[in-house]
């Protein structure tokens, strides 16, 4: 078993004082991940991830890839780019396109526990900071320059999966925005990610469907979400978004 890359998830949130890695490994057939939480900075999340690898049997060479997401933080991308260039090993700002982890385990945004104040949002309180946020992300777009844009579409989209859940239509209002956000920049690697975002979406669809009361009002979501993967040239993946329509029961 081989490691492929190391994802640093670190909140937005400036309460937050944890952050967690995502260690990504060639497992047979598919790419399964070694998960550490409750890290209080980069070097610690390294250290126990390879010390989790050691235990796992999985290898870790010169090829791992260390991945901080695309956004204006750059701050703290420098701190990963630093560690990938004292080990040798590689950085990007996205996980390599063949080898993401299966959609149906729901890792990428997945929740966990930062020790932020966004912890302890209540619905209405989260639902306001996912339309606050879209609100600044939609400022920064006329501004033309997508790193800050990404940046708070990330965050909110983290809050609503944790608050709300894959199937909601703050979710998926909040993913629009963020894959129009990628289209823009023109970067296929950031189109990749937005995928595999929606193939999660498509799983939390179908694996626990939501209710057509909560989606009254929001249905116009899916077709503009199917319309924009046409746009990219993803036909296939907008008739399957398309037909998430059904599962609202």
């Amino acid at each position: 078993m081989k490691a492929r890359w190391i994802y640093f998830d670190i909140p937005y949130s400036e309460s937050a004082d944890k952050m967690r890695g995502l260690l990504g490994f060639e497992d047979e057939k598919k790419i399964s991940v070694i998960n550490s939480d409750g890290c209080r900075d980069i070097p610690e999340t390294i250290l126990k991830l390879e010390n989790l690898a050691v235990e796992k049997g999985v290898l870790i060479d010169t090829s791992i890839v260390l991945v901080y997401p695309h956004d204006d933080r750059h701050g703290l991308a420098w701190p990963v780019k630093e560690q990938s260039e004292k080990k040798g090993w590689q950085f990007s700002r996205q996980i390599p396109a063949d080898f993401y982890p299966p959609a149906e385990d729901l890792i990428l945004y997945s929740s966990f526990d930062d020790g932020s104040q966004e912890m302890h949002f209540d619905i209405s309180g989260a639902q306001q900071k996912i339309m606050n946020l879209n609100a600044a992300a939609r400022d920064e777009f006329s501004e033309g320059d997508m790193l800050p844009v990404m940046g708070k579409l990330r965050h909110a989209l983290r809050v609503s999966v944790r608050n709300l859940g894959w199937a909601s239509p703050l979710t998926v209002y909040t993913l629009r925005n963020l894959l129009t956000a990628f289209n823009a920049t023109g970067n296929y690697e950031n189109q990749n990610e937005g995928i595999f975002l929606i193939k999660q979406l498509i799983h939390a669809f179908t694996d626990s469907p939501p209710t057509a009361e909560a989606w009254s009002d929001s249905m116009n979501l899916i077709e503009e979400l199917a319309v924009l993967l046409e746009g990219t040239g993803n036909p296939e993946l907008a008739i399957v978004v398309r037909s998430l329509t059904v599962f609202i029961i």
